[in-house]
């Protein structure tokens, strides 16, 4: 399921740029905002780990 899913979005992943762009900047961002609250949990554990 994950590979047919990487299929499809190799081939509208760009298309969405142009067809709905601003669908396509708020996705982005869900991902970096995403990715900076992963790397704060793991940081967070990794403190109280060691405390």
């Amino acid at each position: 399921m994950k590979i047919q899913i990487i299929e499809v979005m190799r081939y509208a992943g760009p298309r969405m740029i142009f067809h709905h762009p601003f669908l396509a900047v708020t996705h982005l961002l869900d991902e970096k905002r995403s990715d900076k609250s992963s790397e704060k949990e793991i940081v967070t554990n990794k403190r109280d780990t060691k405390l």
